[in-house]
């Protein structure tokens, strides 16, 4: 019964919105006509002895490769010699706990009115993607998709990224073009 009210959940779950859900938050100070190029700020070493699984080299050169190509969509440029903006992401990975009814309402034991409540657990990972003035070196764009991790097989991992850091630069402004 344990199984078959998990997979309600997950059914309820995916069916009730999107399996990733994508956020943006921007400097509304900052004239973003004026950013044309960009740069990657540091490498992720520091971040990788936190969480190996996550931060590594395969993951980091996927991330990379869809977010350069996210913004050379964009109209940017990549520039390393002073570059208008600076590029750092983030993973970060949860433990989460959601709590569910049968899917009945019920469990049928001796007193047949009782409910039954089950917790599963899951995890849920978040890929941030910050832009920074490449001057003042402050946050003036932040880009994020938070989703439940259920697929991790290698060979989905790159369409998936793909997709989720494109839907998160949807909102960036394209460079402008004089």
């Amino acid at each position: 019964m344990r199984s078959l009210s998990f997979l309600f959940l997950l059914t309820g779950l995916i069916s009730c919105g999107p399996a990733v859900s994508y956020y943006y938050d921007f400097d509304r100070s900052q004239d973003f006509t004026r950013y044309r190029s960009f740069d990657w700020k540091m490498d992720l070493a520091s971040e990788s002895k936190v969480n190996p699984l996550y931060y590594n080299e395969l993951s980091d050169k996927r991330i990379r490769t869809a977010v350069n190509d996210a913004l050379l969509k964009k109209g940017y440029v990549n520039r390393q010699n002073d570059p208008d903006l600076f590029i750092h992401y983030h993973i970060t990975i949860e433990d989460k706990t959601v709590a569910a009814l049968d899917p009945s309402g019920h469990n049928y034991n001796a007193y047949w009115l009782g409910t039954e409540l089950s917790t599963y657990q899951y995890k849920e990972g978040t890929l941030i993607v910050d832009l920074m003035d490449g001057h003042s070196n402050t946050l003036i764009w932040r880009g994020w998709a938070v989703a439940v991790l259920e697929d991790l097989r290698p060979e989905n991992l790159e369409k998936k990224i793909r997709i989720t850091v494109d839907r998160i630069f949807e909102k960036l402004p394209d460079a402008s073009r004089k």
